[in-house]
C-alpha cells in the first residue's frame, strides 16, 4: 500500500468500476446491507487475491494480485489450459491458407476492411483460418510443459469420444470455429426459456462451459452450443495473425541512417527522372497489359542439376506474370516513368551480378510484357532461421517512381497463416522503412533503388534472431527472458521456413520453376542435413521436444523423399 498523504481535493478523481461491490476504492462509502439505517463507513484499505492456473494444470489459490505481472509477449503457440485447439494439419504440401468460413453461429465478429497500396481495400487476408473440417476433433488443452513445447490434450469428437495426447505445440492452432474462454459474454441460441444470455465462469475438457445467466444460476452448455459476443471479457487475448499480443503498431525494420549505398551505385547518379535514358540497357523495355497464360507446373526439383542462372534478366515474351499480385494496376508508360525502369534494371544487374552470395543469391525477373513488375527471390542467409529457404517478393513501380517508393508483396501462401517473420504478414504486407510502411529512414528518390530494398529485406529482415524486429522486444535484448523468447521464435519460424521450401520446390510461382529446381539442387540436400543434425546431439538437447517431435514426425519424412540420395 502506498503511504498516506494529504493532497488538495482538487487533485482527486472519483474512479467509477464496475461490479463495485466486489471492487471498493479507499475512499468509497458503504454500508451492511439490507438494513438501510445501519452505521455507514469509510473503505481505508483494500486487497485483491486471484486463484491462478498455471500451464501445469495446478490451482493455485488466493495469491495477491500484487505478485502477479500481465505476460509480457504470446506467441501463436503459447497454449494455456482449457484453450481449444485443432491440428494445425500434417499435410504440408497441400494449400496451408483456406477460403472455409467459420460458421456464422459461432462466433460474432466484424471483419476490418483493409486499404491496399492504392488505396482500394479488400478484406483483411490476416483473419484467413486453417482449413479444419466439422467433424475434425476439437481439442482442449490439459496442461502445457512450456519448456519441452509440449501439450497434453483432450479430444472429442461429435460422437463423444474422448482420447488424451501429448503433443507438440507446433501442431496445434487455435480452433476456427470454437474460440470460447474464461470471461466470455456467450448467447445460448437454443435455449428453452428467457436466459439465454451469460457469462462463462468455468470450463471442462470435455468441451462444456459453465455459463452465469442474468438471474445468477448457471448451467453447463456445450462450447459449440455458444456464440462468442465479441468485446467480452475474455475476447482480448490474442488478435494478431500468427497469435502474439499486439499494440497495434506495425513490426519495425528500417534501414540505419549509416546504410551504406553499394559502390557500384556511385556511379548511378541521375536520379532526376527528366534525365535522358540510359543507353546500357539492351533490351527494349515496354509496359502494356497483357493476356493469360497456363499456370505455374510443379517441379520435380531433385532430379535437376545446378544451372547457372542470372540474378537478373528479363523474362521471354511467353512468359506471363498472370499471377503477380500488382498484375493489374498498370501504369502509363510516360518517357520520365519509362527511364527510370531503365536505370532500374541497370542497378540490378551491375549490383547483383556483383554481389550475389551463392549460399544466399537475390534473383529477380522481370517481364518483357511488363517491365513495371518485378518478382525476386530472396534466400535466406546462413547462420538463420531462414537459411537455404527461398522467399518470393512482387514488386511494383508506381507511376511516380522514383519520386515515389517501390510497392512490395511477400508471397505468403508457402507458409501458411503464421507470420514467421514480424516484418512479413500473412496478407503480403512487407514492413520496411524504404517502402514506406514504418516510420524511420526513408525513400531518398535521389539515392534509394529497388536494390537497396531487396538487399535490406536480406540483411534486416531475414536476421539471426527476428524475435527482437518486433516493437517493444528490443528492450529485452541481453536479458535471459529474450534469450529463451527468442530461441522459442527461431524454432517455430525454422519450422515454418521448412514448409515454405517444401512448398516452394512443389509449386514455385511464375518464371521462377528453373530456378527453383536450380536452386534446391545444392540448398534441398543442405537443408535436409541440417534437420537430421538438429535431431542429434550436441544440438538436439539444445532444442524444445516439441521441436524436435515435429520435426522428425511432419518434415524428416518429407526432406528424405524429396531431397534424399537414397
Amino acid at each position: 500500500m502506498p503511504p498516506d498523504e494529504w493532497v488538495s481535493p482538487d487533485m482527486v478523481r472519483v474512479i467509477t468500476m464496475p461490479n463495485s461491490s466486489e471492487g471498493w476504492v479507499i475512499g468509497d462509502h458503504v454500508q451492511a446491507p439490507p438494513e438501510l439505517n445501519a452505521p455507514s463507513a469509510v473503505v481505508v484499505e483494500s486487497s485483491t487475491v486471484v486463484s491462478v492456473r498455471w500451464a501445469d494444470g495446478k490451482i493455485e489459490m488466493d495469491l495477491s494480485s500484487l505478485d502477479l505481472c500481465p505476460r509480457p509477449h504470446i506467441s501463436a503457440h503459447d497454449f494455456l489450459p482449457g484453450d481449444f485447439v485443432s491440428r494445425s494439419g500434417d499435410g504440408f504440401e497441400t494449400a496451408a491458407v483456406s477460403t472455409v468460413t467459420p460458421h456464422a453461429a459461432d462466433v460474432w465478429q466484424s471483419n476490418q476492411n483493409t486499404d491496399d497500396a492504392y488505396g482500394e481495400t479488400e478484406r483483411a487476408r490476416s483473419e484467413l483460418l486453417p482449413e479444419i473440417l466439422p467433424e475434425s476433433p476439437l481439442g482442449v488443452v490439459t496442461c502445457v510443459n512450456q519448456q519441452a513445447r509440449t501439450a497434453e490434450v483432450q479430444w472429442s469428437t461429435l460422437t463423444g469420444a474422448l482420447e488424451s495426447e501429448e503433443v507438440s505445440v507446433f501442431e496445434l492452432t487455435n480452433h476456427p470455429t470454437v474460440d470460447v474462454r474464461l470471461g466470455d459474454a456467450v448467447l445460448i441460441p437454443e435455449a428453452s426459456d428467457m436466459q439465454w444470455a451469460g457469462r462463462v465462469c468455468a470450463i471442462q475438457s470435455e468441451g462444456h462451459a459453465l455459463v452465469e445467466l442474468l438471474d445468477g444460476t448457471a448451467q453447463w452448455c456445450h462450447v459449440r452450443r455458444l456464440i462468442v459476443v465479441e468485446g467480452g471479457e475474455g475476447s482480448e487475448s490474442v488478435d494478431d495473425s500468427d497469435g502474439s499480443q499486439s499494440d497495434g503498431s506495425d513490426s519495425v525494420a528500417s534501414v540505419p541512417g549509416n546504410f551504406e549505398v553499394p559502390a557500384f551505385q556511385e556511379s548511378t547518379q541521375c536520379r532526376d527522372a527528366d534525365e535522358p535514358e540510359s543507353d546500357a540497357v539492351e533490351q527494349d523495355v515496354s509496359v502494356h497489359e497483357s493476356g493469360n497464360s497456363a499456370p505455374s507446373t510443379t517441379v520435380d526439383s531433385e532430379a535437376r542439376d545446378p544451372v547457372e542462372h542470372a540474378a537478373f534478366d528479363v523474362c521471354d515474351e511467353d512468359i506471363d506474370p498472370s499471377d503477380h499480385h500488382f498484375l493489374r494496376h498498370a501504369p502509363l508508360a510516360t518517357r520520365v516513368f519509362m527511364a527510370a525502369v531503365r536505370r532500374e534494371m541497370v542497378v540490378l544487374r551491375k549490383g547483383l551480378s556483383e554481389s550475389m552470395s551463392p549460399s544466399a543469391p537475390i534473383i529477380v525477373r522481370t517481364f518483357s510484357s511488363r517491365t513495371d513488375l518485378f518478382r525476386a527471390l530472396v534466400a535466406g542467409p546462413p547462420g538463420t532461421p531462414y537459411a537455404d529457404v527461398p522467399f518470393f517478393f512482387d514488386v511494383a513501380l508506381p507511376p511516380e517512381y522514383p519520386r515515389e517508393p517501390p510497392l512490395a508483396h511477400f508471397h505468403a501462401q508457402y507458409v501458411g497463416n503464421e507470420r514467421l517473420n514480424p516484418n512479413l504478414y500473412v496478407d503480403g504486407k512487407v514492413c520496411l522503412s524504404l517502402l514506406g510502411t514504418w516510420s524511420g529512414p526513408t525513400w531518398d528518390p535521389q539515392r534509394s533503388t529497388l536494390l537497396q530494398v531487396l538487399v535490406s529485406l536480406q540483411g534486416l529482415v531475414l536476421v539471426e534472431e527476428p524475435y527482437f524486429n518486433e516493437p517493444g522486444h528490443e528492450c529485452d535484448v541481453g536479458t535471459e527472458q529474450g534469450r529463451q523468447a527468442s530461441t522459442l521464435y527461431n524454432e517455430n519460424a525454422r519450422l515454418l521456413a521448412l514448409r515454405a521450401a517444401l512448398q516452394a520446390a512443389h509449386s514455385p510461382p511464375v518464371g521462377f520453376s528453373e530456378i527453383v529446381a536450380s536452386f534446391f539442387s545444392q540448398a534441398g540436400p543442405r537443408l535436409l542435413k541440417d534437420c537430421e543434425e538438429a535431431l542429434e546431439e550436441p544440438r538436439a538437447s539444445q532444442s524444445s521436444e516439441g521441436f524436435c517431435k515435429v520435426l522428425a514426425k511432419n518434415f524428416l519424412p518429407r526432406l528424405r523423399e524429396r531431397w534424399g540420395s537414397g
